[in-house]
């Protein structure tokens, strides 16, 4: 489908499982959002890239906790001729207070301060052991910078804290409407239309 221009790295283990970025890869295809946050980077980063180049609109902003990681995934992306369109930023785990008198170490929130009409979220990242419920900040933070329509991926939901992270989001955000799809480590698909349509 996106015929790769160098070798891609290992799917699985840490990495998005093939049929996680099969679905990634058709919704930018078929959806072309102006713009695509991933939360965390690595092989996604990649597929997500070749996606927007097929699509002819878009790009992609990769945050990345881990420095040296940050710069793998950068020399891949330029590796592959994506770097027109795919922008792996260095985003440490900083505190974000939010609610229930807590804080989440999640991404720094001014790597995306700048960031407007997002249209798809994958969120992989932070790991999970960076703290319980680590994913859970990327809805909240994210959507006042997303489009009106505006879809999220979280990865990994055959893990309870994944689960009780998607509850959450919907319990809080009512607008969106939620699939949960079959895939190798389980995917929630949550999504937001200004129309009221179903997801």
């Amino acid at each position: 489908m996106l015929q790769p221009r160098a070798l891609m790295p290992p799917l699985r283990d840490w990495a998005a499982s093939p049929d996680v970025l099969r679905w990634l890869a058709e919704y930018v295809v078929s959806h072309r959002p102006a713009v695509v946050v991933e939360c965390g980077s690595g092989a996604s980063s990649l597929v997500l890239g070749y996606a927007v180049q097929k699509a002819g609109r878009g790009r992609v902003v990769a945050l990345e906790h881990d420095a040296a990681y940050a710069e793998v995934t950068a020399r891949r992306v330029a590796d592959h001729g994506l770097q027109d369109v795919v922008e792996v930023r260095h985003a440490p785990l900083t505190p974000w207070p939010g609610p229930d008198e807590r804080e989440w170490n999640w991404y720094d929130v001014n790597s995306v301060k700048d960031l407007d009409g997002i249209g798809l979220v994958f969120v992989d990242g932070p790991p999970a052991g960076t703290g319980p419920l680590a994913r859970y900040p990327a809805l909240p933070v994210l959507l006042p910078h997303c489009a009106d329509e505006v879809t999220f991926v979280l990865d990994d939901t055959i893990r309870p804290d994944e689960v009780e992270v998607s509850g959450r989001w919907m319990q809080e955000h009512p607008q969106f409407v939620r699939q949960q799809l079959r895939a190798d480590k389980g995917m929630h698909v949550l999504t937001r239309r200004p129309d009221g349509a179903p997801g």
